[in-house]
């Protein structure tokens, strides 16, 4: 579980996170999982990386995904070396809906253009980006997205 591997297409990249951060997990497993999805400008390859959940183990792991810190600067940092950047922030809303919290938005979705929150309850994903990242006072777009496919859907946040 949590290979570091690279991907050709964000699809590839996505059917991973979903397959670490909920198809892996046991069912009374209902904490927020997540990580962060990166892309090679070079290769225009995808990998994602599996962050532990800083809030596991606590009862607000159940609302809220705080990526490790500690992780992120061992794992992430040294691949901007590498030519891969930040292309999006993921994770899991085990038990509702897709929609992000004033959390989510105001502190994980802050620094990532892309975001995905995949609903592990009705077994949705949805993609939101700022529609200005400069000034997020201007709000989200969000789409549907149906791995396995390049399926996508306007939907209202």
């Amino acid at each position: 579980m949590h290979n570091l591997r690279s991907h050709s297409t964000i699809e590839e990249a996505l059917n991973q996170a979903v397959t670490e951060c909920w198809d892996f997990l046991d069912f009374e497993d209902l904490e927020e999982h997540g990580g962060i999805i990166l892309h090679n400008k070079n290769t225009g390859e995808y990998l994602f990386q599996y962050l532990f959940n800083s809030n596991s183990g606590t009862p607000i792991a159940n609302g809220l995904y705080t990526a490790d810190r500690y992780q992120y600067t061992e794992l992430i940092i040294p691949l901007f070396s590498k030519g891969w950047r930040q292309y999006a922030s993921f994770h899991t809303h085990p038990s509702f809906s897709p929609r992000p919290s004033s959390i989510d938005l105001n502190q994980l979705f802050v620094g990532f253009f892309n975001n995905y929150i995949y609903s592990g309850l009705n077994k949705e994903l949805i993609k939101y980006t700022w529609r200005d990242p400069k000034d997020p006072s201007q709000g989200i777009n969000s789409e549907k997205i149906i791995i396995n496919s390049i399926t996508t859907q306007n939907v209202q946040p």
